[in-house]
C-alpha cells in the first residue's frame, strides 16, 4: 500500500490539458510506479497490461523521473508544499499524472483529501483499482472510476462510481452507455478538435464529488490509449 511519502507532488504542471494546477506524482522509483498500476488493462506489458497507457510509454514517465530526482536532492515534494507554491489560478489538484494513487494505506486518503479542500480546491483523478473493496472505501465519491470501455462504465456507476472511460476515436461527442447512462466525450478533447483551448483547471467536470455524465476519452495518438 502506498504511503503519504510514497506520492510526490509538483506545485504546477506544463501539461498543456490540465493547466497550470498542483499534481501528485506516484512512487519514489519507478518500480514503485508500476507497481502501482498493476492489475490495469493498458500497463507495461511488463506487469500484464497491454502497454498502450500514454503515461508509462510518453513523456510523463520522462517527468517522473525529473521528480523522483528533485526529491532525491531534497527538494519539497510535500502536499502542503505544493499547495503553498501553487499559482493564483489554479482552481484543482490532480491526482495522478502517473501512477495509479488508489491503493493507500489507511488514512493516506483522508488526508490528501482534507488538506486540499481545505486550501478551497476541487480534486480531480482516477483509479483503475475501482473494484478493490479498500479502494473503493477510501476514494468513492473521491476518485473517478477509469474504465476501459463504457460497458464497465455501467458497471462501476452500478457500484456507486461516476467513471471516466476510453472509447473508440470516432464516438459521438454525447450518447449514452449500454445501460443508459449518459456520457460526454472529455470537453478538453473536443475543444482541440474545434481548434479552442479547454483545461482541466477550467472544466473540473471530473470532479467526482459532483454528480455529473460518464466522462468519455477518445482513443488518440501514435497507438497509444487515452489518457485520463
Amino acid at each position: 500500500m502506498l504511503q503519504s511519502h510514497d506520492i510526490l507532488w509538483a506545485s504546477g504542471s506544463t501539461n498543456v490539458k490540465t493547466g497550470d494546477v498542483p499534481t501528485a506524482w506516484v512512487g519514489l522509483t519507478k518500480a514503485a510506479c508500476l507497481s502501482s498500476c498493476s492489475g490495469c488493462a493498458l500497463a507495461p506489458k511488463a506487469i500484464g497490461g497491454d502497454g498502450s497507457c500514454y503515461s508509462h510509454s510518453g513523456s510523463p514517465a520522462i517527468a517522473a523521473a525529473s521528480i523522483r530526482k528533485a526529491a532525491e536532492r531534497g527538494r519539497d515534494r510535500t502536499l502542503s508544499g505544493a499547495l503553498n507554491a501553487a499559482s493564483r489560478a489554479a482552481r484543482m489538484v490532480r491526482y495522478t499524472a502517473i501512477g495509479d494513487g488508489g491503493r493507500v494505506a489507511p488514512g493516506v486518503a483522508d488526508s490528501i483529501v482534507e488538506t486540499v479542500r481545505r486550501a478551497g480546491l476541487a480534486f480531480v483523478g482516477y483509479t483503475h483499482h475501482w473494484r478493490e473493496q479498500a479502494v473503493a472505501s477510501d476514494w468513492r465519491g473521491r476518485l473517478m472510476a477509469s474504465c476501459d470501455n463504457l460497458s464497465q462504465s455501467d458497471e462501476a456507476i452500478a457500484q456507486g462510481w461516476r467513471a471516466a472511460a476510453v472509447v473508440p476515436a470516432d464516438t459521438p461527442a454525447r450518447g449514452t452507455t449500454p445501460n443508459g447512462a449518459r456520457f460526454v466525450v472529455c470537453p478538453a478533447q473536443l475543444a482541440e478538435e474545434r481548434g479552442r483551448k479547454v483545461t482541466c483547471n477550467d472544466c473540473r467536470l471530473c470532479d467526482a464529488s459532483r454528480p455529473g455524465p460518464v466522462i468519455a476519452f477518445r482513443e488518440h495518438g501514435n497507438g497509444v490509449r487515452a489518457r485520463r
